[in-house]
């Protein structure tokens, strides 16, 4: 997670995914691999300041909309994360 503010004071986040992806060589001798992938999977606007929470529900939102939200682990800050945890739980079950 990358944040920044233009030059008209816009705040920005993208957001960077890093995993593993398996891959098995169909011709023989039949290899197999792990190969380390990155992708940008959201580029959001901080309509409000660069806070703990502003920034905790923006990348809910990022993680939720690309449909991984349950597959990443955290960690962050112990800060953040208690924060991050509390607003998921709280706009998970609203």
């Amino acid at each position: 997670m990358d944040i920044w503010s233009d030059t008209k004071r816009l705040g920005k986040m993208g957001v960077t995914a890093h995993y593993l992806k398996y891959e098995a060589d169909p011709q023989p001798p039949h290899a197999e691999k792990l190969s380390l992938c990155t992708q940008l999977i959201g580029f959001y606007h901080i309509p409000r300041s660069h806070s703990g929470a502003s920034l905790a529900e923006a990348l809910y939102h990022v993680l939720a909309r690309v449909g991984i939200l349950h597959n990443v682990r955290f960690q962050p800050c112990y800060i953040c994360y208690t924060r991050l945890t509390a607003l998921c739980t709280s706009l998970g079950s609203s």
